[in-house]
This record gives structure tokens, sequence and C-alpha cells, in this order.
């Protein structure tokens, strides 16, 4: 069995960096090999989600697995002191798997304990989705509706998908579920083509399944067959009062190569969009894992950490990995300096800001020419755009009064002023406020991204 894999990771080896490489793939085991399934072992919980988002869909690719399924597990053989802290206890729930296809008896689909309502972190970046998933849950939304959540990866749609189906299982278990991705699902229609058995594959959704837990339906781009058979259950499933969620990366109307039957009835469902978390968001995701973990972080490194760390929630799961990790290995306690030295190694250092990228980012938000923004002009439009450029460029520039009104047009007095303005409504909390702290964070973006 081991031989397969060896193959499998020579082709990996090709086609991501080295470091890559060493860090997500080297560490993985084969714990089990069939005809048809491949079972490969990861050191933890967090390792495991991440290399079934990142590299699942790339290593499922390798000739010598062609029609394998692919599953991960927790099982792990050989792990030192610092996978050791880092090791899920026995009695917490492995990695989900995702269920095989027998016409004859229904799967019983296996969540992670941890995607729960309860464990999910709600801000406004998802406050809606996850109101849509409950009211699914819990029967408030009409029978026979189509919920379909979209976002980037990581941000949390796998998490309320399986907190949707461990709610209903809990509340309501005469209820049946079943629960797969886009790609399991078309193992099933090609399984059945192949075997003659399309009745049986049919009579499994309209007969044995109340509710349809279907994620990543964007890997269903350009396989038509698969996608007519989807059009079909979800027809059958709706007329039958039955409910269907799903899980994208884009919205329907950015489907790729999607079929028109497909396509006609994802526009009629709720859509529902998880964006990346704000600020308060990402320091509440922090102290929740933190907490789950059993890891005191003080507040001041928290909020550290949400103000440096942007992007998905793997991101900042990876952060709490990380001082697990060091005060595993060095027996300290979490410090300021410890989650900066963690921040250098995940992000780099931050880059340094100058008036030119202020002046594009409020141009682009204000719908303004530089021209516009550094005239003479003293219209409210352009006069309140100019002032927050020199405030944000006293934050965020090391330049000095004289060059930041040279930049806008203006003298270093007008600065002052301006700074004194902008300022007064951040402490009074104003109507304007909305507009800086957006401005600021898509700068504090740009200084930790890059972008």
């Amino acid at each position: 069995m081991e031989s397969v894999w060896n193959t499998v990771k020579g082709h990996l080896r090709s086609s991501i960096s080295a470091s890559s490489f060493e860090v997500w793939i080297e560490p993985i085991q084969v714990v089990d090999i069939k005809e048809d399934t491949l079972v490969l072992g990861c050191p933890n919980r967090f390792f495991a989600s991440w290399v079934q988002e990142h590299y699942l869909p790339l290593i499922s690719q390798c000739p010598e697995l062609e029609n394998r399924i692919i599953r991960l597990t927790c099982e792990y053989k050989k792990e030192n002191s610092a996978e050791a802290f880092l090791k899920q206890p026995e009695n917490q729930a492995q990695q989900a798997v995702l269920p095989d296809f027998n016409p004859r008896k229904p799967a019983a689909p296996r969540f992670s304990r941890h995607y729960s309502f309860d464990e999910f972190v709600i801000g406004e970046c998802n406050r809606y989705a996850h109101d849509a998933c409950k009211a699914v849950a819990s029967g408030e939304i009409s029978q026979g509706r189509i919920l379909y959540l979209h976002s980037p990866s990581g941000l949390g749609k796998s998490h309320l998908s399986q907190a949707t189906g461990q709610f209903i299982l809990e509340n309501r278990p005469s209820m049946r579920i079943s629960y797969l991705s886009a790609n399991e699902f078309t193992n099933q229609v090609v399984r059945a083509a192949k075997d003659g058995q399309f009745e049986g594959f049919k009579q499994k959704y309209q007969q044995e399944c109340d509710i349809l837990l279907l994620e990543e339906v964007h890997c269903l781009s350009g396989r038509h067959r698969t996608q007519a058979e989807l059009a079909l259950i979800i027809d059958t499933l709706r007329d039958s009062g039955k409910t269907i969620v799903m899980t994208a990366n884009q919205p329907p109307v950015r489907l790729a190569n999607l079929h028109e039957g497909l396509g006609s009835r994802l526009n009629a469902a709720i859509v529902a969009n998880i964006d990346e978390p704000d600020k308060q968001t990402r320091y509440n995701i922090l102290a929740v894992k933190a907490l789950r973990n059993g890891l005191v972080v003080p507040d001041m490194v928290l909020d550290y950490l949400a103000e440096r760390l942007f992007g998905d929630v793997r991101r900042l799961e990876g952060a709490v990995v990380g001082l697990l990790t060091r005060t595993a290995l060095t027996k300290q306690e979490v410090t300021l300096q410890l989650a900066q030295e963690m921040v250098g190694d995940m992000v780099g250092q931050p880059l340094d800001l100058n008036i030119q990228a202020i002046q594009e980012i409020l141009c682009r938000f204000y719908k303004l020419t530089t021209a516009e923004l550094t005239s003479r002009s003293r219209k409210r439009s352009v006069l309140w755009p100019r002032q927050i450029g020199m405030y944000l460029a006293r934050q965020y520039t090391c330049e000095s009064l004289e060059e930041i009104g040279k930049a806008f047009g203006r003298d270093h007095a007008t600065v002052i002023h301006a700074v004194k303005q902008v300022q007064q409504i951040v402490e009074d909390g104003g109507r304007w406020k909305g507009e800086i702290d957006f401005l600021s964070t898509q700068l504090e973006k740009m200084r930790w991204r890059g972008k």
C-alpha cells in the first residue's frame, strides 16, 4: 500500500513548492487502502482540514488514485512532543467522512462535533448565513426550498452545513440526511451508470432522503451529465417538500459551465454569502479557539492577532495552533513577543505604506481622480475625502506634516486642522466613523497582505 502512496507523493512533489510538500504532504501516512478507497492519516484535526481544502483535489487527480475515494482521518502512528500536545482527545469526533454510496442502504453521515451552531462564531460577515441555516435546521424555512451558501475557502460554509445536519439529527432524529460533496455525488452518478444501478441511485434520494447537504457545488463545473441528474433530484426533493442545502465558492450566477436546468433551479434558491470576518469577529474567533484548546491568551495578544491576521478562519486557527506549539515546546506563557514572532513567520513583516497608496484607496472608494483629490476645490464631496486622506497619512506613514500637506496641495497648518477634525469624529463615533474604519481596514490589509 505504501508504494501507491509513494508514487502519488512523487507526482505531488513536482506540483507544489518544496516547503508546502514538506509541511503538508510528507507527514501524511497511509492507514488503509482497498480497491476503491484510500484512507490517509493526518497528525491532527487542523492538519486534516487544511489538506482536505487545499490539497485533496490535487491528490485525487493523480492517475494511481483514479476512481478511488480518498478519506482523511486523524489516526496517526508516530508523534513528537508537540504533536502529542496538539492531538485531539480520543472522545472527540474524527474529521467528518463523506458517506459512501450504497443504493440499498443509506449512509449515516458523520459530522465533526466542533462544527456545531454553538461553536460557530457569529459576526456581521456571516450572520445571515447562520440564521438561514438555523432556520432550515429548525424547520422554520418553508419546506421544498434550496439554501445556497457561498464564500471563498475557509470562511465557515462547511461548518454551517455540518451544523445544520447535526442540529437536525439531534432535534429531529426521524429526518434522513444525505451529506456529501459534489465530487462524491459525481462518483455516485458514474458508478450508477457503470453498474446499471440508476434506479437504485435515484430511489436513494427519492425515498430515503429528507435533507440533502451538498458541498462544493462549484466542482460540478462542466460535468453536464452529473448536473442534469442533480437537477432532476432537486425537482423530486422539492416536489416532496424536502430541503436542499448547498455550498460553493461562487454565487450561482458566477458558476462556470453550468447546465441550464441546474442553473434555473439555483436561481430560485435562498442565497447567503459569507464575507471575510471583520476585526471584532476575528478577535472573537481567536478567543473561542484559544478557550476550546485550554490556551490562556491575554486580551492585548488577541487584539494584536486580530489586527494583523486577515483572510479565512483557518489562518486564525493556524495562529492558535502556532501558539499551542510554541508554548508546548518552549514552556512559556503566551506573550505579545511570542505572538509577534509567530505573525512574522506566518505573514512576514508589514509593508511600508506611502501617501500615494492612501490616495489610490481614497480615489477608488469616493470615485475621485487624484487631480480632484489634490485640487483647490472645497466641495464637501472632495473636502471630506481629502481630510480623511491627511488623517490616514498621519496614521500610516512617517511623513512630516509638510510632506503630507504638499502631497495634498495644502500647508502643514491645514493638515493639523484636518487630523484634528477626523480624530474628533473617530473619538465621538459619529456617522462618518464607519467610512474611516473601513478605509483603515483596507490599509491594514495592504500592509499585512501586500494588496
